[in-house]
């Protein structure tokens, strides 16, 4: 074990990497020692990875196709475009969960879709899919539901939306059990069935490789909340999700969608670069916060409005639910 003093009282501890492959490595890639052993120990191993490690690329995305189920799934949807069918989609509370639910809902408002989305509240109706959510969205008349970061282990709510005529299209990212729901197409990368050599990809990130199978348009513009929802969720930033994490925050540094920069605004932090940290430990926890303290739909509606004073009080909404989020585990430890 190797110990490095930093100027502070921390000191980082490196397991040793293979000498030889370290002095490998640094002589081939330009980098010292010390930082070819860190990148040898998360399997960067030639100069070519670290190029792609420093310089994510656009060809760094797998096709989409990869993924079990997407095409069924991108018919069935194209379907309920076509016979403007409504169409729900029902996210989760976390930012992955928040992101999933904005992109997928902007980019089918973009393609004439009628569509609804719908997070649960934590505290009357739990995690992921439930029969009071579905009788809303039954009783709503919609023929199509969209699941997005959850549904992988929603087996009896899957059967009794299948039982009320309810189609259910499952995308998700968690890991899946021996058995997973018999919805009408099922989105994971961890299914043992799956092409995809990303396993590690958001929830936001499934629904973006969704998005890139239903249209030919650019999505330049999602990459922000693909970036935030990856970072969040703590995805590893390696090969697609490192892609993903720069292209969203070039976005940002760039110009931020109208709910980010009011929620930036009222964090103080408007004119800073945005970096990692900044979608990590200041835009997340206040998105995160709605769904702790009260309910996750209004972060949706924060993200997609274009109206200002709309996003001033949401951001600002925001903003008090997490500094109370603060208060309640600073009294709880």
């Amino acid at each position: 074990m190797m110990s490095y003093l930093l100027d502070s009282d921390k000191t980082w501890l490196l397991e040793e990497a293979d000498a030889k492959s370290s002095n490998t490595l640094a002589q081939e890639s330009g980098l010292s020692t010390l930082s070819a052993a860190f990148l040898i120990k998360r399997g960067i191993s030639s100069a070519h990875e670290v190029k792609k490690f420093f310089n994510p690329a656009s060809n760094m995305q797998e096709d989409p196709i990869m993924l079990p189920d997407i095409k069924k799934a991108s018919q069935r949807i194209m379907q309920a475009i076509k016979n403007d069918e409504l169409i729900y989609i029902h996210g989760d509370y976390d930012v992955d969960g928040i992101t999933s639910t904005t992109l997928l809902y902007e980019i089918l408002k973009k393609m004439k879709a009628k569509v609804r989305y719908h997070i649960p509240c934590r505290f009357n109706e739990g995690y992921g899919l439930n029969k009071k959510s579905l009788n809303k969205i039954i009783n709503e008349g919609a023929k199509l539901l969209i699941t997005v970061d959850c549904g992988i282990k929603s087996f009896s709510e899957v059967n009794y939306a299948k039982k009320k005529g309810l189609d259910v299209v499952i995308t998700d990212h968690h890991e899946p059990g021996e058995k997973w729901p018999s919805a009408l197409a099922v989105v994971n990368p961890k299914l043992p069935h799956s092409n995809s050599s990303n396993r590690d990809i958001a929830g936001v990130g499934v629904s973006l490789k969704l998005a890139q199978v239903l249209t030919d348009d650019s999505l330049d513009q999602y990459y922000d909340l693909v970036a935030l929802g990856t970072v969040a969720d703590i995805a590893p930033l390696l090969n697609e999700n490192r892609y993903f994490a720069k292209k969203g925050l070039s976005l940002l540094n760039n110009k931020k969608r109208l709910g980010l920069e009011k929620l930036a605004e009222v964090a103080g932090v408007k004119n800073r670069k945005v970096t990692s940290e900044t979608l990590g430990y200041i835009l997340a926890p206040r998105l995160n916060a709605s769904g702790r303290i009260s309910n996750a739909n209004v972060c949706v509606e924060l993200l997609t409005t274009n109206d200002e004073s709309k996003a001033q009080e949401i951001a600002q909404l925001l903003n008090n639910a997490n500094k109370k989020r603060k208060q309640i585990e600073q009294k709880m430890l």
